[in-house]
């Protein structure tokens, strides 16, 4: 997807008027646009119905370096302007997505809590204007897609940052340099994408919670005015100049933004999931820990119950539990060697260990012997070592 990133307005400030379109006139755009391709024939990035065009102040007209003078900030400080070519089904395309940035910007500028959203980029203006077939065949081979002799023009603040996708993947080149790269494309919805998520999530990478605390604030106030992005992912998202240790979010891109939520099944992401998977990013070391001891101890506890529940997994806990009244070693040693043929009957034949281990302190230090050295039985197979070490953590030995 497009890497708009780039685009973000100056410092958040009180509800405003929005520029009118008229702000620039179609042939400053149509003269701008000319002046780009005539000296770079090249494009800053594009996606699969979009190219972005990067344009400096002194590429562009005085009558709008003027006005885009009074817009630089710290957010801005080229006062440049991108140039978005949407491609073009029908004639209001490029409107459609102008209307819904600027709605959804003043929604953020709107919020009590406007500073800790993210950003959404200021819109300046759309615009449709012809173009030649040599200019269409070159905005199409560059990935636009444009059909008809029109083309649809937004005009919007750039930023320097990236993507969350790209910062992602060079935080995964940090640590995994020296492996395949598991994301080698720009589509998100490839099994390579989720592949990154999963290989971040198992390293020591923590993704600041003021990144997702942006995007999730900012979706609540969208969602509250009925706003739905629709194609909300990690490239969608952008990180002002890739910082991590002060990052300011900006979501882009609402091209197909709607005023009802999507119906399931159709083509459309639903703004919370990127949410979603961002979140395990967010956990630190410890705390992916705890979490898994929990998982861990749910899992036992479950067992026990069903040992009470169950009377044919209350026969076979009271069938173990009289190998250690009895102090009969070989018939528990012949209770466990059964059980090893089903998944669910070593379960059981665990769970009953842990209740008699919770049961009877006496037989405790018996348990735990029998526990560690079939932990060191390598002749048992590497599913049944790792639930004897999840229940070894649950009654901490």
């Amino acid at each position: 997807m497009i890497n708009e990133g780039s685009f973000a307005d100056a410092e958040i400030k009180p509800p405003e008027q929005e520029p009118s379109p008229e702000v620039f006139s179609e042939q400053e755009v149509i003269s701008a646009l000319d002046h780009f391709l005539a000296t770079h024939r090249s494009i800053d990035n594009a996606g699969k119905n979009a190219v972005i065009l990067k344009l400096f102040n002194n590429e562009l007209s005085p009558e709008v370096r003027k006005v885009m003078a009074a817009e630089e900030s710290e957010d801005n400080p080229e006062g440049s302007v991108s140039i978005k070519a949407l491609k073009i089904y029908n004639p209001g395309d490029a409107e459609k997505e102008y209307d819904a940035l600027v709605e959804a910007r003043r929604i953020v500028q709107e919020s009590e809590d406007t500073d800790s959203l993210a950003r959404i980029p200021r819109a300046y203006g759309h615009y449709e204007i012809p173009v030649g077939a040599a200019l269409k065949e070159f905005l199409n081979n560059s990935g636009a897609q444009l059909t008809g002799e029109k083309a649809g023009l937004i005009v919007m603040d750039y930023i320097e940052g990236e993507d969350l996708a790209a910062v992602l993947h060079r935080e995964y080149l940090k640590r995994f340099s020296s492996e395949e790269d598991p994301y080698p494309s720009e589509d998100v919805s490839t099994p390579s994408f989720e592949r990154l998520f999963q290989t971040l999530e198992r390293s020591d990478f923590v993704l600041p919670r003021e990144v997702v605390a942006q995007i999730e604030r900012t979706v609540e106030a969208l969602h509250a005015n009925r706003l739905y992005h629709n194609d909300l992912h990690a490239r969608n998202i952008i990180l002002r100049k890739a910082d991590l240790e002060k990052p300011q979010a900006f979501i882009i891109d609402f091209a197909t933004a709607t005023h009802d939520r999507p119906a399931d099944g159709k083509d459309a992401l639903a703004d919370g999931n990127i949410i979603n998977r961002l979140i395990p990013l967010a956990k630190t070391s410890e705390e992916k820990l705890h979490e898994e001891r929990m998982r861990h101890e749910d899992e036992w506890n479950r067992r026990l119950a069903i040992i009470e529940d169950n009377p044919k997994s209350r026969q076979k806990y009271l069938d173990i539990k009289e190998c250690f009244t009895g102090g009969d070693d070989r018939r528990l040693e012949s209770q466990f060697i059964g059980s090893l043929t089903f998944d669910q009957d070593f379960k059981t034949f665990m769970g009953a260990l842990l209740k008699i281990y919770r049961e009877d302190p006496v037989q405790q230090d018996r348990i735990a012997r029998f526990v560690v050295g079939q932990e060191g039985n390598r002749a048992n197979r590497p599913f049944i070592i790792k639930k004897i070490r999840e229940w070894k953590e649950v009654v901490g030995i």
